[in-house]
């Protein structure tokens, strides 16, 4: 908490100073090891951020936590996009209840062009968290550019269920059913989404 203030304060030697006691005290404390690779890559230096939280993985080699980390943090630390994808599906086996491993793998996926793993790494993710907003958006998403339209569409009707008052979710909606040759919907959609 120290940290934080100072951090608040933009006094970052003291904030390191107190996330590095914090791990003094309790070696395996990742939020702290977290917050000094974050440190380490504000200040230029993406191979001591990587080395900290490799570190704490060796500590302890199924904390999903850092797995997660590791692969947020990854373009900015020079992790290839096969360590990313491995940090993932690691995190995903460790803590198979949560969907955020596979959210992070689906939309990696789908940056890399691979709409097929994209997509089945989102359906994983609704099938672990399925009235889960995000997960409905990237399924959603990810759907209409594998050109599943009419899933599409269902994804994105339950999406607007959980948030009728969304735009966001309303503009897409809108797209599914533009894309399901139904433009007299999605104006009326539309409309929702500017009220």
């Amino acid at each position: 908490l120290k940290a934080a203030v100072y951090l608040g304060k933009k006094d970052s030697a003291s904030a390191r100073k107190q996330l590095e006691r914090a791990l003094e005290l309790q070696p395996t404390y990742v939020p702290a090891a977290i917050n000094l690779a974050q440190l380490d890559l504000q200040e230029k230096n993406p191979q001591a951020a990587r080395r900290r939280l490799e570190a704490m993985l060796k500590k302890d080699k199924d904390n999903a936590e850092v797995l997660l980390a590791l692969a947020n943090l990854g373009p900015g630390i020079g992790a290839t996009q096969q360590e990313q994808i491995d940090w993932l599906e690691r995190a995903s086996k460790v803590s198979p209840g949560s969907a955020l491993p596979q959210l992070m793998l689906a939309r990696l996926y789908a940056r890399a062009g691979a709409t097929k793993k994209a997509l089945i790494a989102a359906q994983q993710a609704q099938v672990i968290s399925p009235d889960n907003p995000e997960v409905l958006d990237t399924l959603g998403r990810i759907q209409m550019v594998a050109r599943e339209r009419n899933p599409a569409l269902a994804t994105y009707g339950k999406l607007v269920t959980l948030q009728p008052k969304s735009p966001v979710a309303l503009y897409r909606l809108a797209g599914a059913q533009a894309a399901n040759a139904n433009p007299a919907a999605a104006a009326d959609t539309l409309r929702k989404a500017l009220s």
